[in-house]
């Protein structure tokens, strides 16, 4: 008997007891039962799932599975038999082995409405807590006093739920307990009785009578005339009873790899609920890479199609001051005479696609760098000037410049910024230096017209989840005092562990060592926690309605992190940017393109690179998320994780997301990675099945359009692997990848929207959009 229902067991079945499960057993003739009881501290992992396996009631195509749980329990009970050095280790082993092929193959998530119900996290409380002071003086008033409740509700509360009384319940448990001891220790009776919550010894030898039909005694003394669980399981009948579970012993073979069951989830929308405004911070900002990579016909069509399709607000980049610009001339006096010809080209082309310009005053020409040291490909100077009053002159001449050229209302909309703070940690200035600059920076854009945005420092954000790094606050509360409060703050994000900061920033940006990298972090919510822990900064500052701008962020800051083509980018960006809508003023995606000239690409189109586009313009996943969130309103409807609804006066939009961290072994610093097999560096995580019901529309027809990202649609590289994996590519392969990269969709027609199902895959993004039938 197992949870109220009769089952008939034969020779070799065997079936799972999930803890608190009700069960008895009925001996029907002569049969040795196997008993293997897992201690709370092998099992503390299952929250949340049960093992759904009784062998009786399986399918043929389980019979792997099963046959590799009865030989580990022919193993266990040969070495229990054998008794030969080490066996005690050899049986545990063997329960290690039980409990991984029962959770692997039979493990069955509660659904999450089952798993968050408020009376199943009730009932698991409760028995937990009995389960482990079952040998105290628990009483049902005491119980209900812990859950704040009256004792006659829970007293009625264990007769819903467990089809008994506490009494009885507590009564069973007890003797469950008592039993086991009875059978396979030499402790007294008394001792059992007490040492398992008994309050008495002739409470413990009513109780056993009325169960078992005799005294404690009396069992013990005719155990050899039982057949329940017995310390002499090597006596020869027994053995002969069990011989046909040890011949499972010699039958080992290698389990299949799973199929992982899905995770439901139910949803319910209300199209009549109100609404919550949000700020969509996401298409505020988008980088693109370094300025005179902008005037590149490749690039420029890359963000031309950006505007089109999708649309952000301000364009960013570094080297705007890089030799490569050509802007900073000074004549044989050694006064400075910038050159603005390729700036004008660079911000006409950017006006022209209707961005508003975020300029980052970066990095240092040759000529007033004090340094020869140079960083990354492209050679820039990252440094502090060797002249500051050059450096203010050079800064004012661009700000009058784009004043008289594009008008004052103009500039006014732009941002501007210094170069960030984090080289400090890579060794190329000090902190103490950055500063005078910063305040010297942002006095000379004061200086031109006090209404233009100056924001910094860009602090990475680990600096802010490290609650000993007092430097942001240190940073802020200087520039109170010295009056160069930033007008806006700005962070970045890219989740690494920065340790060793200097050495493995030396391998990556000037050796070029691909091999080099920073520790992924283990924070799934990295963004969300700096971005916090930066707002509590500014609030022990009392700094109040000051902008928040992450200007630079992506999931990595590793330029040939392999799983970045991976439809593990666009999972990542649209988990971060609904998870984290509205919290910041703006966010600046790092980088539109993968032509990038901070590193040389080589060969490979897909190199792992950060651009939303590879080098030659196919879209990757990344960019299709962005199209994804173009999609939604800034009128949200209802979210959980894994999934966020918006809508309009045409119907809903629902994106749904799973999101897959790294594993723990590729988060490592050394890692490594096979340029076809990417998707092993992410963690083994079961699909999820929505169920979505939607009411409040009132038309009798509805068009459900669904859009899908992942291994089959909308992924470049997975359609490049499946091309063959081309070295290198035709104009007329590029352009069948171009248009072969795409998200799929299906669209289907509804009468009702009581139970649409979405089944979601680990890295998939779907979108599904609801609206009326006009036919």
């Amino acid at each position: 008997m197992l949870n109220g229902n009769q089952y008939v067991m034969r020779e070799t079945d065997f079936f799972v007891i999930n803890p608190f499960a009700l069960y008895s057993l009925e001996d029907a003739g002569e049969a040795v039962v196997l008993y293997v009881d897992f201690p709370h501290s092998f099992t503390t992992e299952l929250h949340g799932v049960q093992i759904d396996c009784l062998s009786f009631l399986c399918a043929n195509k389980e019979k792997q599975q099963l046959d590799a749980v009865r030989a580990s329990l022919a193993h266990m009970c040969q070495a229990y038999l054998q008794r030969e050095l080490g066996y005690k280790w050899v049986i545990q082993g063997e329960a290690y082995l039980v409990l991984q092929s029962l959770v692997v193959f039979f493990a069955k998530p509660l659904s999450e409405n089952e798993h968050r119900n408020a009376e199943h996290s009730r009932i698991f409380r409760l028995l937990t807590y009995i389960h482990e002071h079952y040998a105290e003086n628990i009483t049902l008033s005491g119980l209900a006093e812990r859950e704040y409740l009256s004792t006659n509700y829970l007293s009625q509360f264990f007769q819903h739920h467990l089809h008994m009384s506490f009494t009885s319940y507590m009564t069973n448990l007890r003797l469950n307990y008592a039993l086991l001891e009875l059978c396979n220790t030499r402790k007294s009776i008394t001792d059992i009785a007490l040492d398992n919550g008994f309050a008495s010894i002739n409470a413990f030898i009513q109780s056993f009578k009325q169960k078992y039909g005799t005294t404690p005694g009396k069992y013990r003394r005719g155990l050899s005339e039982h057949q329940n669980v017995s310390n002499d399981i090597e006596q020869s009948a027994d053995i002969l009873h069990l011989s046909t579970l040890l011949q499972y012993a010699n039958q080992r073979t290698s389990l299949p790899v799973p199929e992982i069951r899905p995770l439901r989830k139910d949803i319910h929308i209300s199209y009549g609920n109100r609404t919550i405004p949000v700020f969509q911070d996401w298409r505020v900002i988008m980088n693109a890479g370094y300025a005179e990579e902008c005037l590149n016909a490749q690039v420029l069509e890359q963000l031309e199609r950006l505007q089109k399709d999708i649309g952000f607000e301000y364009i960013r980049f570094h080297g705007l001051f890089n030799d490569s610009m050509q802007v900073y001339q000074e004549n044989d006096a050694h006064i400075i005479q910038p050159q603005f010809t390729r700036i004008d080209l660079l911000l006409d082309q950017m006006l022209a696609l209707h961005f508003k310009m975020y300029i980052e005053f970066g990095f240092v020409p040759q000529q007033l760098a004090s340094t020869k040291r140079t960083v990354f490909s492209n050679k820039s100077y990252v440094c502090m000037p060797s002249d500051l009053k050059k450096w203010t002159v050079l800064v004012q001449s661009l700000l009058r410049h784009c004043i008289r050229r594009y008008g004052i209302c103009t500039v006014r909309q732009w941002r501007f910024s210094l170069f960030s703070i984090n080289f400090a940690q890579y060794g190329f200035f000090t902190e103490e230096q950055y500063f005078k600059l910063f305040k010297q920076t942002f006095q000379a854009v004061k200086s031109i017209d006090h209404k233009l945005s100056v924001g910094g420092p860009g602090f990475e954000g680990s600096r802010f989840l490290d609650r000993n790094d007092q430097t942001y606050y240190l940073f802020l509360e200087r520039c109170l005092m010295e009056e160069c409060m930033p007008d806006f703050v700005t962070m970045h994000s890219f989740p690494h562990e920065f340790r060793d900061l200097k050495m493995n920033f030396d391998r990556m940006m000037t050796e070029n060592d691909v091999s080099a990298s920073f520790a992924l972090s283990k924070n799934e919510n990295y963004m969300m926690d700096a971005v916090h822990s930066l707002k509590q900064v500014l609030a022990a500052l009392n700094i109040k309605n000051v902008p928040i701008i992450i200007d630079e962020w992506n999931s990595t800051i590793w330029q040939r992190d392999l799983c970045a083509d991976t439809c593990y980018r666009s999972a990542y960006i649209i988990k971060n940017m609904l998870e984290s809508m509205g919290q910041t003023n703006g966010k600046g995606y790092w980088t539109v393109s993968d032509y990038l000239s901070e590193w040389n690409a080589g060969n490979d189109i897909f190199h792992g690179g950060q651009g939303i586009f590879t080098y030659n313009g196919i879209p990757k996943s990344a960019y299709y998320a962005f199209s994804f969130l173009n999609r939604m309103s800034d009128e949200l409807l209802a979210a959980e994780q894994g999934w966020y609804a918006t809508k309009t006066q045409d119907g809903i939009q629902i994106l749904f997301y799973h999101y897959c961290h790294y594993s723990v072994v590729y988060k490592l610093p050394s890692r490594s990675g096979n340029l076809y097999e990417r998707y092993h560096a992410f963690k083994n995580t079961a699909p999820v099945e929505y169920h979505i019901s939607v009411t409040g529309l009132k038309n009798t027809q509805y068009i459900c359009r669904y859009f899908r990202i992942g291994p089959n649609g909308g992924s470049a590289f997975d359609e490049w692997l499946a091309m063959g994996a081309p070295k290198e590519l035709t104009a007329e392969e590029l352009r069948y990848l171009k248009s072969k990269s795409i998200p799929t969709r299906q669209i289907v027609k509804h009468n009702e929207l009581d139970d649409i199902t979405v089944l979601v895959q680990p890295l998939e993004v779907v979108q599904l959009i609801i609206s009326a039938c006009d036919e």
